[in-house]
């Protein structure tokens, strides 16, 4: 029985390491979006007028013509099972429209068949866009059950000041 429970421990303890290459982004409240540990959202949304709520779709470019800089942020629910794959969504950003695409977050958790458990976790992915830029959230998720999702009412736009 002590072998059973020291090898469920070295599971978990490769697990948790998994999933924690990035801290967890939950509000203090409960309340999706109210606490950003990011730079560009340390306000609270609640009393600043130029956080806007929206739903990002995975695979839709998205085209910033505010005529200022906006800051996004998307969070996004990734679920594994123990499968060789990964669940994994990147934030793409072209700031001039050229063709250019350029990975300025990413939210990955690698499994494989021998050492990973099913897991559930929240990752956001945040970036600022300049004026006229363009940018897109693609689902790089494999393995049949690793999955990645955007988790709703989550996603938010700021104009830069």
């Amino acid at each position: 029985m002590k072998k059973y429970l020291l090898i469920l421990g070295c599971l978990l303890v490769v697990a948790l390491n998994v999933v924690a290459d990035r801290p967890f982004r939950i509000s203090p409240t409960g309340q999706p979006g109210n606490w950003i540990t990011n730079q560009h959202w340390n306000t609270d949304y609640l009393t600043e007028p130029s956080v806007v709520f929206t739903n990002y779709i995975s695979g839709q470019i998205y085209t910033n013509s505010t005529g200022r800089m906006i800051c996004i942020r998307q969070t996004w629910s990734l679920t594994t099972s123990p499968v060789n794959g990964q669940a994994q969504v990147d934030l793409l950003v072209d700031n001039t429209q050229s063709g250019t695409w350029n990975t300025n977050d990413s939210a990955q958790i690698t499994t494989t068949v021998a050492v990973s458990l099913a897991l559930t976790d929240r990752r956001s992915l945040n970036t600022c866009v300049p004026n006229g830029g363009i940018y897109i959230f693609t689902n790089l998720t494999s393995g049949a059950g690793n999955i990645a999702v955007p988790i709703g009412q989550t996603g938010q736009i700021k104009q830069e000041q």
